[in-house]
């Protein structure tokens, strides 16, 4: 612009000449803000530093962005301001891009937390749908205790309910585990056929009761591979529930696995169509997003936390293979997902000291501590380990359990059974002072966090308290007596 202002003439001059390529919004307010006059004014107050940014037009026709600053002192020149122009392009689109990825970096956040109070008022819903089934059946089987029939019938169907809501609780602490990066992932033999045939076993009964056509098909030429079982299995039963649960009477479900190419290494690619009510477009791109549910007609009553896409996808990711999903309202939803495995030369050998059933396994006459503050868990727990033939002895508290073994002759207990949430003193921080004690047994007793604290920090809580392993309630006995066993000399 140099070349068209001359060194001295009229300040009109100037700004006319200036303003020529000042983008058309910001035109009047900078003649405006830096006429003559306005400048008089600034000096009379003395507002020494003032200026703005605006975008001028170079050379080639761009845009850039001009900042401009009046600076002037009156003690060294009375009678003289300067205006002062940068280009300061580059970082004004830097600062842009930052406010960019703050509002986007906002409305994720926004839309993120809606998502979530969203999901957790349905979720609110879902709980309380089986806790009242149970809490009704309860009541029934009290008014018909004399009638075995009815008593067993209401016990089935309580049953029923505990283990959804079971499931409906596990969706939650799963994906509590996995946004935080937390998942244990195992690597050993399996059969893949036999995995996926017990998969699917699972759902043939199913099919068969609701009026549904389930197929198998498997065109796999080695069968022997290395991966983890349980979350292959994961990833199957989550995908055939969501087919299940998304089709009636009369449609079908198929289950196809295919094997992609062989060697050392082979691709093995799982789709699970079905002939169902389909996604709609707009959930299609939601549908692997945590708290996300599909709220349209037709769904609203399909039972569930809708975390079961964003867990498939999350265990798929960290098995290093891929997803994808097609679906058409009306017609049915497809699910392909491909992985990567390990193929084993040789079938595994058989073991020939097969371990017997858990019912079998011996726990006659072992010593259990067992500490429990909530009077109908120590009761369930207390009669189920005595139904093993166990000796259990009761504490109410921490406190109280870490008395009991300070005080018992050496090696007296064969296993601490201790629940995290007591009061005087938690679970973990009795394993630590048993840990602590002078004597010998002090170390190597076997202590188990029997404990509804189910969260990836709880198992990191318990481990750091000394603790050997940790089982979630409700319990799985069958899980308790087996992990018992492995840890008992």
């Amino acid at each position: 612009m140099i070349k068209n202002i001359p060194p001295a003439g009229k300040m009109d001059d100037f700004m006319r000449s200036v303003s020529q390529d000042i983008e058309d919004s910001a035109k009047q307010d900078f003649i405006d803000n830096f006429s003559a006059e306005n400048i008089k004014k600034l000096v009379a107050q003395r507002i020494h530093d003032y200026g703005g940014d605006f975008k001028k037009k170079t050379a080639s026709g761009e845009y850039q962005w001009v900042g401009v600053r009046l600076l002037f002192d009156e003690s060294l020149y009375s009678d003289e301001a300067v205006l002062c122009f940068r280009s300061i392009d580059e970082e004004k689109q830097a600062q842009l891009q930052q406010l960019d990825l703050l509002k986007t970096s906002l409305d994720n956040a926004r839309q993120s937390e809606q998502a979530r109070n969203m999901f957790f008022s349905s979720m609110s819903h879902d709980m309380r749908t089986p806790l009242n089934v149970i809490i009704g059946l309860s009541d029934l089987a009290k008014n018909h205790i004399n009638d075995p029939g009815k008593t067993e019938e209401y016990l089935k169907k309580i049953t029923i309910s505990s283990k959804h809501l079971l499931d409906l609780i596990n969706d939650i602490l799963e994906i509590s585990r996995l946004e935080q990066g937390k998942m244990n992932v195992e690597k050993k033999q399996i059969n893949l056929k036999t995995c996926i045939e017990e998969s699917a076993a699972l759902f043939q009964t199913k099919a068969s009761q609701e009026g549904k056509i389930f197929i198998v098909d498997l065109e796999i030429q080695d069968y022997f591979v290395f991966s983890d079982p349980f979350r292959l299995n994961q990833i199957l039963n989550n995908l055939l529930s969501n087919a299940f649960k998304f089709t009636k009477e009369g449609d079908k479900i198929i289950l196809k696995t295919k094997q992609l190419d062989q060697g050392n290494f082979a691709k093995y690619k799982f789709e699970i169509s079905d002939t169902g009510i389909g996604i709609s477009k707009e959930f299609l791109e939601k549908l692997f997003i945590p708290y996300e549910r599909e709220t349209r007609f037709g769904t609203k009553n399909i039972q569930g936390t809708g975390l079961g896409t964003a867990i498939v996808k999350n265990i798929i990711s960290h098995l290093g293979g891929e997803i994808r999903v097609t679906s058409e309202l009306g017609k049915g939803t497809a699910f392909t997902v491909t992985l990567l495995f390990e193929t084993a030369k040789q079938q595994p050998l058989e073991s020939k000291n097969e371990e017997t059933p858990l019912q079998q396994k011996n726990l006659k006459g072992k010593r259990v501590l067992l500490a429990e503050d909530n009077a109908v868990n120590m009761e369930i727990a207390g009669e189920l380990l005595s139904m093993c033939d166990m000796e259990v002895t009761k504490a109410w508290d921490g406190q109280e359990a870490l008395e009991l073994f300070k005080n018992s002759p050496p090696h007296y207990f064969d296993i601490l059974l201790l629940d995290m949430q007591m009061p005087r003193m938690g679970g973990c921080d009795a394993a630590k002072a048993i840990r602590l004690l002078e004597r010998e047994d002090a170390k190597s007793v076997p202590i188990i966090a029997v404990t509804a604290n189910a969260f990836a920090e709880d198992f990191a809580a318990t481990s750091a308290a000394g603790m050997n392993a940790h089982v979630s309630k409700p319990i799985d006995f069958a899980l308790l007596c087996k992990t018992m066993l492995e840890l008992l000399p």
